[in-house]
């Protein structure tokens, strides 16, 4: 049997997609190898689910510093603080440049 008929392979997938993460699956020349791979912005926005749902306080914002390989966790009383604001503009222009990084890794241009 495949691997991608693999009772055992479909559930994982299935699990793993059902947490919002990007997944695809690909058999390697023959039936017995294959590759699973996940989107890596999609596990991302999966730790900061994660973060959010375990930490309730209204005002806070889950920042990833892939450069210091840190998760900040920032929370705040009244008005956003500059800092965070400024966070919140650099995560979004990080996170567009990695998907035309994927983008291009994977061929496709826009």
């Amino acid at each position: 049997m495949p691997l991608k008929d693999d009772p055992r392979i479909v559930k994982g997938l299935a699990r793993l997609r059902a947490k919002g993460l990007k997944v695809a699956f690909e058999e390697l020349e023959t039936d017995k190898w294959a590759v699973i791979a996940i989107d890596i912005l999609s596990i991302i926005n999966y730790i900061k689910r994660t973060i959010e749902k375990e930490i309730f306080y209204p005002n806070m914002y889950v920042y990833v510093d892939l450069d210091s390989k840190m998760i900040e966790i920032h929370a705040w009383r009244g008005n956003t603080p500059e800092k965070v604001k400024e966070l919140m503009r650099i995560s979004r222009e990080k996170e567009e440049l990695l998907k035309e990084y994927i983008k291009l890794k994977q061929g496709v241009t826009t």
